[in-house]
């Protein structure tokens, strides 16, 4: 219910009125399998339209990239791709990158403009 909640926009009011971020990291931790797929899942969404501020408070959690380590390993199929998303944003997130990836653009076509490398392997 919540992950509805965050999709019809009240994802800053819900997130600050709840502690949202800091609840569903630990229902990661500790919930049913179907209860840590729903987290990670609300967790996307949460990140995707709550931008940097939301991502850092999900990074300020002890402990969160091995829970979303072992949800990759042992979760559903849907709960091992939210996981992938979740890692990919918070390592975006480390690394200073644009902002377009939280609000749900790919940065794909602002990448292949950018200046590339070429890497030149032995014979």
């Amino acid at each position: 219910m919540l992950e509805m909640v965050v999709k019809r926009g009240g994802i800053v009011a819900v997130a600050a009125a709840y502690n949202a971020i800091k609840k569903l990291g630990l229902l990661m931790r500790e919930g049913s399998e179907i209860a840590r797929e729903s987290a990670a899942a609300t967790l996307v969404t949460i990140c995707r339209k709550g931008g940097a501020d939301m991502v850092a408070e999900l990074a300020s959690i002890m402990g969160i990239e091995r829970i979303i380590w072992e949800l990759l390993g042992s979760g559903t199929m849907r709960a091992r791709r939210k996981a992938s998303i979740l890692l990919r944003i918070l390592r975006r997130w480390a690394a200073g990158l644009d902002d377009d990836f939280f609000y749900g653009h790919s940065t794909a076509a602002t990448a292949s403009s950018a200046s590339s490398t070429t890497m030149v392997l032995p014979a």
